[in-house]
C-alpha cells in the first residue's frame, strides 16, 4: 500500500475538483470526498491508501494541479 499524505494546501485550491478527485481516484463517496476537503480548509490533513505506486503518484500530481499540498509514501 502507499500513501498520499495530503498537509494543507495553497490559494487557488479548486475544492469542487479536488472533490470530484478523490470521488474518482480514491473511492471516496461524495459526502466522504468533501469532508476531506472540508478538513484540509481548516488545516487538518488527511491520509488515502492506495494500492499502486503509480496510483498514489497520479493522486498526487492531479491533486497539486488543483492546489493541495501532498506527498507520497510506502506504508
Amino acid at each position: 500500500m502507499y500513501k498520499v499524505i495530503f498537509t494543507s494546501w495553497q490559494p487557488g485550491l479548486q475544492k469542487i475538483s479536488l472533490a470530484q478527485l478523490l470521488y474518482e481516484k480514491a473511492d471516496f463517496r461524495g459526502p466522504t470526498a468533501k469532508e476531506c476537503v472540508d478538513r484540509l480548509l481548516e488545516g487538518e490533513g488527511f491520509t488515502v491508501e492506495l494500492s499502486t505506486v503509480q496510483d498514489a503518484n497520479d493522486l498526487a500530481s492531479s491533486a497539486t494541479e488543483l492546489g493541495a499540498v501532498c506527498h507520497v509514501e510506502p506504508d
